[in-house]
Parts: structure tokens; sequence; C-alpha cells
């Protein structure tokens, strides 16, 4: 499945100055329901190179930003109404091993040539959906899904 890509344009270069807090508010962390929440904060942590914390993952540098896994009595069901999306300088190389460690793919977005940029849809290993784009260079072979 390609879908048409219509969001914001992607990789554009915040305002001059702007340092991401607005207003005294930063995003600090994102939470994400799940079955064994242990169990997929360490896939998350390897996946992404972050230090494990129990039912979180914690971006290094010992910044706020972290991944913080909630145990819900229910498996996921439908699309996320919120995801995650990643850069990758090499997108066929991040998506290789994401696939790799257990991560499936959804669907590949289709922008426009000009643009550049290439986006793919995963899913991790209890289906939760992100995102790895970055430079068009090479395309996945649709069969190869």
């Amino acid at each position: 499945m390609i879908a048409i890509a219509r969001g914001c344009s992607p990789d554009r270069a915040p305002a001059r100055g702007h340092t991401g807090v607005v207003a005294g508010i930063a995003v600090s962390g994102v939470t994400i329901d799940c079955v064994e929440p242990e169990k997929l904060a360490a896939w998350w942590a390897e996946a992404l190179g972050w230090r494990l914390d129990g039912s979180c993952c914690r971006a290094p540098g010992g910044g706020l930003q972290r991944l913080e896994f909630m145990a819900v009595p229910e498996a996921k069901r439908v699309k996320n109404r919120v995801h995650i999306d990643f850069g990758a300088d090499d997108v066929e190389a991040a998506v290789d091993r994401l696939v790799a460690m257990g991560a499936t793919i959804a669907w590949e977005e289709d922008f426009p040539t000009e643009l550049a940029y290439r986006n793919l849809v995963l899913r991790d290993p209890e289906g939760n959906e992100f995102c790895v784009g970055g430079p068009a260079t090479r395309r996945r072979d649709p069969g190869s899904e």
C-alpha cells in the first residue's frame, strides 16, 4: 500500500534561534500503551541506542526525552492516532536493521519526486506504528515486503 503524503513538508529547518520550547513547555516524552512494557521498552532501547530504565528508554545525554511504555490489558486493534517519526541518513539500512529486530513494514508513503524524501511506516513488535524517513536514494522493491 502506498499512501500519498499530504502533511507538512519533511525536514524543514526550525526558525532561526528557535529552541523548541514554547511558553515554557517542551516535549519530554511519549507514552505508549502496550501489553508487555519492559519487553517493548528493551526493544526500543536497542532500536534507538537509548538507555533502558525499567519500562522506559531514555535518550542519551541525560536529557528529558524518553519513551515510556504503559501496560494495558487489551492488545492494539486499530491504527495509532499518534506515531513517532524518526529520521535516518540511510533509510534502507535503518529499515532493514529494524525489520531484522522484529519490526514489520506497514506501507511506504509516496512523496513528490522533487522533495527527494522517502518515508516508510513500520510497526514495532506489538503493532505500534512509527515512521522512518530521510533522503530518497533507493526505493524498496514492493515485492520484498
